[in-house]
């Protein structure tokens, strides 16, 4: 009797735990190949007790390591698609900064305007098999809370054709990579800078698409602006021959390019990923040419360009930003 009683309370503590399990734990390991599977499985993300949640899309990368490819924008076309038909979350794309750093959460709503999202989608995926899994978050914007997780299978029949599931470039961008991460010999003391572009880090821009960068320093600051190109190549690309200012104030947002600006930035062919680079100074910068090569190794070429600069006076800060530019399917 008393092992009769045991087992069902067992049962009855199993079941209750698969029903909290179902309502806030994420559903996995699922496949997804119409819009509509893709929505419900969106839909089983967000607690069941959850109001709808405006949704901005986050970054699709590849494993860990922060770059998108083809599959990326791919990823957002299928998951476009599938938001129009979900009932939990709705899709905010007005103006979005597709970016989480703390120092851009301030201005955040200004971009959004009178449609502010309260959540991120974001994912990372790897090829399995015959498919492609991908790992979604969901995460609030106002807590920075994980709202849910779900992995969705993507079977490969079900892409275009010939479509690079890794970024391109992967090896090298990732050695340009680790040369890039500090450049700078002297210390920030309390100025720091921030920079994404405005579709976030890690973002993938089709052949012939424009890209537009937000800057945003501590202190009032000269920026420069390097672009460092799929081969390594290093240009300064701000300030330029179109706009010598360089100055920004603390605290504010700033787009380059910006509004009526006489350049754009196009990205075209070599495809593959790229960075940015912005060096803030407490002090004006010495001249360097603009949009003229600067060297291959980036990493060096930067030092270089800082080391006739008095260490007793001057501070700066840097960041980085990586993209990728992919052909047009």
């Amino acid at each position: 009797m008393r092992n009769s009683f045991l087992g069902a309370k067992k049962a009855l503590f199993l079941m209750g735990f698969i029903c909290f399990a179902q309502i806030f734990l994420p559903i996995t390991g699922l496949a997804a190949q119409t819009p509509e599977e893709l929505a419900g499985a969106l839909d089983r993300m967000v607690p069941s007790l959850m109001q709808t949640q405006s949704t901005a899309f986050g970054n699709f990368t590849y494993t860990d390591t922060g770059l998108g490819s083809a599959f990326s924008r791919h990823l957002e076309d299928r998951l476009g698609m599938a938001l129009t038909r979900t009932t939990k979350l709705k899709l905010i794309q007005r103006g979005a900064v597709r970016n989480m750093d703390a120092s851009f959460r301030k201005v955040y709503a200004e971009h959004f305007q009178t449609q502010t999202p309260s959540a991120l989608l974001s994912g990372s995926f790897i090829p399995e098999g015959r498919a492609v899994k991908v790992r979604f978050e969901l995460i609030s914007l106002f807590t920075a809370e994980l709202l849910g997780v779900t992995e969705i299978s993507f079977d490969l029949s079900t892409l275009p054709p010939g479509m690079a599931i890794s970024p391109p470039n992967l090896e090298r961008a990732q050695q340009v990579q680790n040369g890039l991460e500090v450049v700078t010999a002297l210390p920030a003391g309390n100025l720091t800078v921030s920079v994404t572009t405005t579709r976030g880090d890690g973002a993938v821009y089709l052949d012939g698409e424009e890209m537009e960068l937000l800057v945003m320093a501590s202190e009032d600051s000269f920026v420069n602006i390097y672009h460092v190109g799929v081969d390594g190549e290093t240009q300064l690309i701000f300030p330029n021959q179109y706009q010598t200012a360089s100055r920004v104030r603390a605290g504010e947002l700033v787009k380059v390019p910006g509004a009526g600006w006489p350049f754009k930035f196009q990205l075209h062919a070599p495809f593959g990923v790229e960075y940015i680079k912005v060096l803030a100074s407490n002090e004006p910068f010495p001249d360097v040419p603009s949009f003229q090569s600067l060297g291959r190794e980036p990493g060096r070429v930067l030092s270089r360009g800082l080391s006739v600069r008095s260490s007793s006076q001057v501070r700066l800060a840097e960041a980085e930003v990586s993209y990728s530019i992919v052909p047009r399917q």
